[in-house]
């Protein structure tokens, strides 16, 4: 019998669950999570109203979470040897970036 694992982790208004068949593929899986939950708030006014965006412009994609209250973001990186991503905590929060409405589609989740 294999054993699976699952675990929910919770910051502020964000869940994911994180599930695998061993200890590390959870680990794994949760410290992928945390990579963009840990932003439980904003850090330029401390909100706590955040969404998850995705922004296409041409043939690369961007992704960031947004303050819902000051519209500052914590934009992300990717690896390029995976699809894992990773915060650009050392930009911090900026102001969104204002694209002409012809060049990029957004999606909000």
């Amino acid at each position: 019998m294999t054993a699976k694992f699952t675990i929910d982790a919770t910051y502020g208004n964000f869940t994911a669950r994180c599930e695998g068949e061993t200890q590390k593929e959870v680990f794994e899986a949760l410290a992928q999570a945390t990579e963009i939950l840990q932003f439980s708030t904003c850090g330029k006014c401390g909100g706590k109203t955040r969404h998850v965006v995705r922004t296409t412009k041409s043939d690369d994609t961007y992704y960031s979470v947004n303050c819902k209250e000051c519209r500052y973001e914590m934009k992300f990186g990717q690896y390029k040897n995976d699809k894992h991503l990773f915060a650009k905590s050392s930009d911090g929060w900026q102001p969104p970036y204002q694209a002409s409405p012809s060049q990029s589609s957004t999606e909000t989740f």
